[in-house]
């Protein structure tokens, strides 16, 4: 994954309350989470890619 991908996730990611803990880290959680952690993050994943891909 180039720099500038990793930034964008992860500046999206942080910006909907989900964090990556190292850059370029593949998606999933990062640390042990609530179930509303985990929801929050995949939401937050999801609307990245229908955002790129629209």
């Amino acid at each position: 994954m180039d720099d500038l991908r990793a930034s964008l996730i992860r500046i999206w990611l942080a910006n909907l309350g989900a964090w990556e803990a190292i850059v370029g880290v593949r998606p999933g959680c990062t640390v042990a989470c609530e179930d509303e952690g985990v929801d929050r993050h995949l939401a937050a994943w999801s609307e990245l890619v229908e955002t790129l891909v629209a």
